[in-house]
């Protein structure tokens, strides 16, 4: 550390957040605008590692004042008792020491006595821990009270955060983001060190690809003091950013806060398919009961022997990305021709019609949908046991496996995402156990199907095809001779050999059944990679999708023109030419949403084709149709992707 910067911190007669900031800002004055330029750069907005005076006064710089902002807002939702008497503060991934000392601005400021007795700072990074004490003990008149431990979070011992009989502070200020944390393991840790009321703070940004912040209030069994979720957090100056806040307490008690579980908590994802034909029947229903019970069927809960709750998905396969968002976009999402068709031969209960290139498959029998809905809801919400006899089976397969096929392609994506299966494979053996309604071997069929269509539509992945599936089921005496199971290798009870067979995927499911995993869930069956899935229905939907923006380049690919995915949001963003064929869709679709009172943001190219700003790009009219696709795009992309990686 350079004497200079410690001497002007050391210096500072009444420190506060800004006075350091300032010191750093004046420390790195010296270089040209270039320089600093270049140090933004390294800074890879605010996740590259802080090896150097110069990055960590940049930072400081560049990032502070957001982060004051985030921490400043969390700690005012801490209960004021706290501050009455002696606590304790461990802060997780110190850093530089933001957390503690923006902390201690926000006593200052409101008139608290700072009555901290001693100061744990954790961080792997020796320079930024050297820093971090500095800035921390210009506050306190004996430093002897801070402890600095140069570790990895997953390296801190039990003796390491040994408490006092005070109470203790933990602060994570955008730490627990970082994938290599094992969540399991430091919440087991801090439970075991509580002897006191432990507060935990956690601060991070708004990311829909990140949601171990969650994750790691799971595995307690508390109630949240404080649960702030912002895509345009204000954080002074006219500048925003995405902020995501938790807060909650651990008691002493001899049975401790963790959820006692033996594996991880279980995730909900959002996914589900809709056949025409049900679709026709479910928007004609209009008790709220019935659209309640249809909205949460869109949700379900995954169980896994790994923390896929902590996952973070970055640079995802393109193909996979685009998979995942066909599966998940509609909820419920239109069924492909291929599930329709399935189910159209095999149950008669529609037809197919063409019209203007669209696909459809409208009824030729009843279903009794509400009847239906409200027998699973008696069931799931353990009013009624399961009784096939009270319902038409063919119309229960109709409403539920399509559902079910969703459930499965998403576990699937969800495997691959996580590197748990390999794409690149010649072949994956699978075993699923379907406890109620057939839904896997057209699952595999369709995916596949999806998969090998868009790779060969890519110049980059043309060669990359589906892996061959050798699929074994175990159904159950309701369907186990359903035709939903395409000739598949179908049995009613475990057979020897899968007891012996290594399986690259173990899938689980119930549509009819909640969440409860048992000690054998898995382990009956042998899996690479502890590669097992078990799926069930929920009965209330944990959080909605959080979808930043909407570009539709072609909204018609769904013709139901559904607009529930446009709420809350940015305006979308649309253009159309007058003489493009898709033109008459795109408008209706604008139409719908002002309907539903969505602002809009249009624009209609007057004398241009389809597809004209890519055949003549050079045209004064082309190059303005690319930058307004390209314009709202980066302002919609700086907002929400970029700055939630801050």
């Amino acid at each position: 550390m350079p004497k200079d910067y410690k001497y002007k911190i050391k210096e500072l007669s009444s420190p506060s957040f800004q006075e350091i900031r300032k010191v750093a800002n004046k420390s790195i004055s010296h270089l040209s605008k270039e320089e600093r330029d270049l140090l933004w750069k390294k800074l890879k907005r605010g996740v590259a590692l802080l090896d150097s005076n110069e990055l960590m006064c940049q930072y400081l710089f560049s990032f502070g004042n957001m982060h004051q902002a985030k921490i400043q807002d969390a700690v005012s939702r801490l209960p004021k008792e706290i501050f009455e008497n002696d606590f304790e503060i461990i802060d997780w991934g110190c850093g530089q020491g933001i957390g503690t000392v923006c902390f201690f601005d926000y006593l200052k400021s409101q008139g608290f006595k700072n009555n901290v007795i001693r100061t744990t700072l954790i961080e792997p990074s020796e320079q930024a821990l050297e820093r971090a004490h500095l800035h921390v003990s210009t506050y306190l008149n004996d430093d002897s009270t801070i402890l600095t431990i140069p570790k990895f979070l997953d390296d801190v011992t039990n003796e390491d955060i040994k408490q006092k009989e005070v109470p203790v502070i933990h602060f994570f200020s955008n730490i627990l983001d970082i994938p290599q944390i094992d969540l399991k393991l430091l919440a087991t840790k801090i439970d075991k060190s509580v002897i006191n009321d432990n507060y935990i703070v956690s601060v991070g940004p708004l990311n829909s690809t990140n949601h171990r912040i969650d994750a790691f209030y799971k595995y307690y069994k508390v109630p949240i003091l404080y649960d702030y979720e912002n895509r345009q957090f204000d954080y002074g100056g006219y500048s925003t950013c995405t902020y995501k806040a938790k807060i909650y307490k651990l008691e002493f008690n001899k049975e401790g806060n963790l959820i006692p579980i033996e594996f991880y908590p279980s995730v909900q994802f959002h996914s589900s398919y809709q056949l025409d034909n049900v679709n026709n029947v479910h928007i004609k229903s209009s008790t709220d009961e019935i659209k309640s019970i249809a909205t949460i069927l869109n949700s379900f809960e995954t169980s896994t022997p790994f923390d896929i709750g902590a996952s973070v998905y970055d640079d995802i396969h393109p193909i996979l990305a685009v998979l995942n968002n066909i599966i998940t976009r509609g909820l419920p999402t239109k069924a492909s021709p291929l599930i329709e068709n399935i189910f159209r031969k095999t149950f008669e209960y529609s037809k197919k019609l063409v019209k203007y290139g669209t696909f459809s498959y409208p009824n030729t029998k009843d279903i009794d949908y509400e009847k239906i809905l409200l027998w699973y809801n008696s069931i799931i919400t353990n009013q009624t046991k399961l009784d096939y006899s009270k319902v038409n089976k063919e119309q229960l397969q109709l409403i539920f496996s399509p559902l079910a096929i969703a459930r499965v392609q998403k576990a699937i994506l969800e495997a691959l995402m996580t590197n748990k299966l390999d794409i690149t494979s010649k072949e994956w053996e699978i075993l699923i156990e379907e406890k109620d309604v057939p839904c896997s071997a057209i699952a595999f069929a369709d995916l596949s199907q999806m998969f090998n269509n868009l790779t060969k539509l890519s110049k980059e992945y043309h060669n990359l095809t589906f892996p061959k599936i050798d699929l074994s089921i175990i159904s159950n005496e309701y369907f186990v001779n359903s035709k939903l199971h395409l000739d598949n290798n179908v049995s009613q009870n475990i057979k020897p050999k899968m007891s012996i067979a290594k399986y690259d995927l173990v899938i689980d499911i119930s549509v009819f059944e909640t969440s409860n995993i048992s000690k054998d869930s898995f382990s009956k069956f042998k899996c690479k990679n502890n590669c097992y899935f078990n799926i069930r229905s929920t009965t209330r939907i944990n959080s909605e999708r959080n979808i930043a923006f909407q570009m539709p380049m072609y909204p018609m690919i769904d013709d139901r023109l559904i607009t529930n995915s446009a709420k809350n949001m940015e305006a979308p963003a649309l253009n159309s030419k007058s003489l493009d064929p898709l033109k008459d869709e795109t408008i209706s679709y604008i139409q719908a949403l002002k309907d539903v009172k969505i602002p809009v943001i249009f624009k209609l190219y007057e004398g241009c084709f389809h597809g004209f700003e890519d055949v003549v790009p050079q045209a004064d009219i082309s190059k303005d149709a690319i930058n307004f696709t390209f314009q709202f795009f980066a302002v919609y992309y700086d907002r929400f992707v970029l700055e939630s990686k801050d």
